[in-house]
């Protein structure tokens, strides 16, 4: 007897969006369970069955803040496995071409920072690795579109 089984691999896919001419990047502030503040973040959750982690991405930044992104606007930065429980880990950041505010957004705190004060921020360490490694992506392919 032959038995198939099918197992689905969950990824956790991450990022930000990024505004080109201002060079800033929009992070989250989550409120706790206790309704304190917790540390700035990127926006960022697991994937749902049968999702590519680009896709994940952009379902969750629309479920945060209902932005659809164009998939053609979404890069990758790089991706890692954190721990021992083997779920993949993708960081993403998707060009958008003005400054969104949002008036509401009950999960938290949403704000623009440019990569300098992102440095200065109180984040996470693997947070910071995230954002560090996409500044020098971004910076990379902005040098790459020069030449």
């Amino acid at each position: 007897m032959c038995y198939t089984m099918s197992v689905h691999k969950h990824v956790y896919a991450s990022g930000f969006l990024y505004h080109l001419p201002t060079e800033q990047i929009l992070l989250q502030q989550p409120i706790t369970r206790d309704a304190s503040p917790s540390a700035w973040n990127m926006f960022g959750g697991e994937s749902l069955r049968g999702e590519d982690a680009q896709t994940a991405f952009r379902r969750i930044m629309y479920d945060h803040i209902k932005i659809r992104l164009e998939p053609k606007r979404l890069f990758p930065v790089y991706d890692y496995m954190p721990d021992a429980n083997h779920i993949v880990h993708y960081v993403f950041y998707a060009e958008v071409k003005r400054l969104y505010t949002f008036p509401s957004y009950d999960k938290g705190t949403l704000s623009w920072f440019t990569f300098k004060k992102v440095a200065k921020l109180g984040l996470a360490p693997q947070v910071k690795q995230d954002v560090m490694i996409s500044e020098r992506v971004i910076g990379a392919q902005a040098r790459s579109n020069l030449a």
